[in-house]
């Protein structure tokens, strides 16, 4: 079975304040079966950027994006 031989994969977001990280809620889409990938970021100020990349959902890849104020 595919999912008992690799690991579940979540996706993770932090935010340097200039100081410390601090841990930051991101997606990880409900029904996805064990693969959220955010591999991808931009952004145009220190207060807009968006992470993009993709889950599984059981039957096929699906895009996944995420905004960060």
């Amino acid at each position: 079975m595919l999912l008992r031989r690799y690991p579940r994969v979540q996706t993770l977001i932090e935010h340097w304040n200039g100081k410390a990280w601090s841990h930051v809620p991101s997606p990880n889409p409900a029904g996805s079966t064990f693969s959220n990938v955010l591999d991808g970021v931009a952004s145009s100020s220190s207060t807009n950027a968006w992470a993009v990349g993709y889950y599984f959902d059981g039957a096929a890849y699906q895009t996944l994006a995420a905004h960060c104020r």
